[in-house]
């Protein structure tokens, strides 16, 4: 409930910062341990969906990938977010695609 919560906010919103943390430092064969979102200066949400101490089950991480995938992979236009504000975003973009 949480995350459908977040993900609601991520989808209307006009802009975002990014970031991941990953298992390793390989665009290919990695996993994202945590990602994490910021809507304003004074909130972010971390959703650690792949990291070894994750809360969530199987099917709850396999409905996050699924979500935030389509997300990050839609085509311009189809969500009202203009700016996504990344530090190291060709890495981060690049590990969530695959």
């Amino acid at each position: 409930p949480k995350f459908k919560k977040f993900y609601e906010k991520l989808i209307e919103a006009e802009y975002a910062g990014l970031d991941t943390e990953t298992k390793n430092g390989s665009v290919n064969h990695n996993a994202i341990h945590t990602i994490q979102f910021a809507f304003s200066m004074n909130k972010g949400y971390v959703i650690p969906f792949q990291h070894p101490d994750s809360p969530f089950n199987e099917k709850e991480k396999a409905y996050i990938h699924k979500k935030l995938r389509a997300f990050l992979s839609a085509p311009q236009g189809k969500f009202p977010l203009k700016y996504l504000i990344t530090q190291y975003g060709m890495y981060d973009l690049r590990v969530c695609r695959k």
